[in-house]
């Protein structure tokens, strides 16, 4: 462990677990024991980062725990303290995870970790040093959701578990960079600078690496109806072009092939039926017709409840913003290679959400 983690990690506990429960981030509690008996430089190392990433811990926690220690004198500081409290917890999760799970031969899963930690960081350094409100709440639930999954990991994860957590963690990390992304008080240049170390950090390695995992489930929603997997091949389409209204058409057909997925495979009589057999609850149902929640939890039915609370909130966090990102789109300035970072942070979302509902159907 670098010199300024050493420093900074156990103050930035104890001010951290202070802020736990009245941030509502039970994880942090935890902090001071579990980092400080598991996290090394080496365990970042091994998520494929190496050095660069390691360095980064360490200057980014130094600032982080300084920013929180000073909450403890000026209120001013609440809203940074909230956004790195998510953080730190998102930070600790990965930590545990790597200390405890064995990735040897898990390449895809420790690539989705890595990718994870590595939109902590970023953020960590921008928030630290700008004093913005990137994370709005609109993924507090989803990221409590997916670090708690993390840290449930046991050493040997079945397969069905650590592809959930390779799925999941490229999800959290689409929502997140989208939701900061579209902070509307950046300004044009941090924004591209942002979307730019996003681009270069994750997205990149992200959009050229798992090809494989691509053509799965694309291969997954043909075999649901064979024009199916359009919807997202025309996404990715629109984000090669990058022409005029490309953001849109993105969004719109992301966002139906989640909706025509959800409809074929969880019919309208058929999901009716089964909330009439198990009760119907709050939000279940719309004007007399399931809705998309309620879809989710039927084609979820079988697995552990853990899977289930997990990916409905991340596509309640998904479609919930949707509208703030197109309204973000259209009143913010953004250059073209921000708006597409964030376009390419929604698809990986979007298509981490649909692995997630059609994985060992």
């Amino acid at each position: 462990m670098g010199a300024y983690a050493k420093v900074a990690m156990p103050g930035a506990g104890t001010v951290a677990a202070q802020w736990a429960k009245a941030l509502d981030i039970p994880a942090l509690t935890n902090w001071q024991a579990v980092v400080g008996k598991q996290f090394c430089a080496e365990q970042f190392a091994s998520l494929g980062f190496g050095r660069r990433l390691t360095d980064a811990m360490d200057r980014i926690l130094k600032q982080q725990a300084a920013v929180l220690e000073s909450v403890k004198m000026t209120t001013g500081y609440h809203d940074a303290a909230r956004q790195l409290s998510q953080l730190f917890a998102s930070q600790m999760a990965v930590m545990n995870a790597t200390a405890v799970v064995d990735l040897t031969g898990a390449g895809a899963l420790r690539s989705s970790l890595g990718r994870y930690a590595q939109v902590q960081a970023t953020l960590g350094a921008v928030i630290t040093a700008e004093h913005a409100t990137l994370l709005r709440g609109m993924t507090r639930v989803s990221s409590r959701r997916y670090d708690a999954y993390l840290t449930g990991l046991p050493a040997k994860p079945i397969a069905r578990r650590a592809a959930v957590a390779e799925f999941a963690g490229n999800t959290q990390s689409g929502l997140v960079m989208a939701e900061s992304l579209t902070a509307a008080e950046l300004t044009v240049d941090n924004r591209a600078e942002l979307a730019g170390q996003f681009t270069t950090d994750v997205l990149e390695s992200w959009q050229t690496g798992p090809a494989r995992a691509r053509e799965e489930l694309f291969a997954a929603l043909a075999l649901i109806a064979p024009d199916m997997a359009d919807w997202l091949k025309s996404a990715w389409e629109d984000i090669e072009r990058n022409g005029y209204k490309a953001a849109s058409k993105i969004a719109n057909c992301t966002v139906e092939c989640i909706d025509r997925t959800l409809r074929a495979i969880a019919p309208v009589d058929v999901v009716t039926a089964w909330i009439a057999e198990v009760g119907e609850k709050t939000g279940w149902m719309d004007k007399g017709r399931p809705t998309r929640q309620a879809r989710v939890m039927f084609v979820m039915r079988h697995r552990a409840s853990r899977d289930t609370k997990l990916v409905d909130a991340q596509v309640n966090s998904l479609i919930a913003q949707t509208q703030v990102l197109m309204n973000n789109l259209q009143e913010v300035k953004h250059d073209k290679a921000a708006t597409m970072a964030v376009m390419r942070s929604y698809v990986l979302a979007a298509e981490g959400v649909l692995e997630q509902l059609l994985i060992h159907r």
